[in-house]
């Protein structure tokens, strides 16, 4: 049982390093190729802008998020009343 076991993971972690990590290396490898021949474009460069400023919301700090989630739902509770 616990050889069967070893030789089948063996088997998928084979199969996940050479045809999973291929195929998605192969599609980084391709747009990595488009992107630099096409340039900067807006959605990229908006996209980094993005990530910059999102970076700063995620403090790792467990309060900030609640806070985060209170203001939704008292988003959601205001806007069910609103609607009404």
């Amino acid at each position: 049982m616990v050889r069967g076991s070893l030789v089948f993971a063996r088997i998928l972690s084979w199969i996940d390093s050479r045809l999973v990590d291929g195929v998605v290396n192969l599609a980084g490898a391709v747009t990595r190729l488009f992107a630099n021949l096409d340039g900067p474009s807006t959605s990229v460069l908006t996209h980094i802008a993005a990530g910059r400023g999102l970076r700063r919301v995620q403090t790792g700090r467990i309060q900030t998020y609640l806070y985060g989630a209170l203001a939704g739902a008292l988003v959601v509770v205001l806007l069910n009343f609103l609607i009404k």
